[in-house]
């Protein structure tokens, strides 16, 4: 059993890391999303000032 520990370990540690990953994507392409439509709705540049209402809803 106690050479299993460090293995089971260092499993459960790199699954939270590509959890952690996986939300970082996730919240580059909500972002992306929001860009994007803002882009399609206004049909003109977007200043980043428009965008923080909606980064801060993420």
């Amino acid at each position: 059993m106690d050479l299993l520990m460090p293995i089971l370990n260092g499993l459960v540690s790199n699954i939270n890391h590509q959890r952690y990953c996986i939300k970082n994507e996730l919240d580059e392409l909500k972002i992306i999303a929001i860009l994007d439509m803002k882009m399609k709705m206004s049909k003109k540049v977007v200043e980043p000032l428009d965008l923080m209402p909606s980064l801060l809803n993420l």
